[in-house]
């Protein structure tokens, strides 16, 4: 079969799963900042609506902090780099710039692997690479109970040594320590 008329089969859980696997990627070899944050934005858009449907507990965009009424000015806010990214509707006076913050697509890729696994989704070695390198640096990000789930209790020495490595060499390593885990047996996945 030629590439021409070659088709997959893929699933909404799947296409959001391959879109955060290579924003965590691009994030983790510091990749382009636009193109990490539309991905990471389109896989959680998914895993929120999914969850949703699913009635389970509320995510980023429904999340209990932010006031009904002041909701929808919250999500267009969050959403607005992501939205400025995609579309180009120009029958509206739209802003031609913006100004980006790389470090917001950090969030949706927090919830993301989050709304995978209140969804019962076991996470992978790629979403537990980032979960675990946002719980090194950034600890205050999740309650003790979030930290534990993603997290398991390091040594305070330890967790200081990883702080001390690049993002990308923390990446590799990560990922080759769980391929050794699996080939000696020691890990469910």
């Amino acid at each position: 079969m030629n590439d021409a008329t070659k088709q997959i089969a893929v699933t909404k859980l799947d296409a959001a799963r391959r879109q955060l696997r290579t924003a965590i990627e691009l994030w983790f070899n510091d990749g382009e900042p636009v193109s990490i944050h539309t991905l990471a934005c389109a896989a959680y858009q998914i895993v929120h609506d999914l969850n949703k449907r699913k009635k389970g507990p509320p995510l980023w965009f429904d999340t209990d902090i932010v006031k009904d009424e002041h909701r929808k000015d919250f999500v267009r806010l969050v959403k607005a780099s992501s939205n400025f990214f995609k579309h180009a509707d120009l029958r509206k006076q739209q802003a031609t710039s913006i100004e980006f913050k790389p470090a917001t697509s950090d969030g949706f890729l927090l919830f993301a692997v989050v709304g995978l696994h209140v969804m019962g989704i076991t996470i992978n070695d790629i979403e537990s690479a980032f979960m675990s390198w946002t719980l090194i640096h950034k600890p205050h990000f999740l309650k003790p109970e979030g930290r534990k789930v993603f997290f398991n209790d390091v040594p305070v020495d330890q967790t200081n040594k990883l702080k001390s490595i690049e993002k990308s060499e923390f990446f590799k390593a990560f990922l080759e320590v769980r391929r050794e885990k699996r080939a000696r047996g020691l890990s469910s996945e």
